[in-house]
């Protein structure tokens, strides 16, 4: 399974809302908050879970900064 992390659901929106018209895999998506150590603490979480199997993917997501209007793409 793939298992899709984000800081803030504004990450995930766009996703979600593709996935829902595409006849995928089950994709697992999950907010875990701004910061390194709660992304630390998240996917730490995530890779020790029983649910966690090989062959099982983990992809993280973010706009780094792209929220703040003063910054450019």
């Amino acid at each position: 399974m793939l298992t899709v992390i984000a800081a803030m659901e504004q990450e995930l929106t766009c996703l979600r809302r593709a996935l829902k018209s595409c006849r995928t895999e089950p994709v697992n998506m999950q907010v875990i908050g701004i910061g390194r150590e709660r992304a630390r603490s998240s996917i730490s979480k995530i890779l020790n879970s029983r649910q966690w199997h090989d062959g099982d993917r983990l992809l993280m997501l973010g706009f780094a900064g792209g929220l703040d209007p003063v910054l450019k793409c």
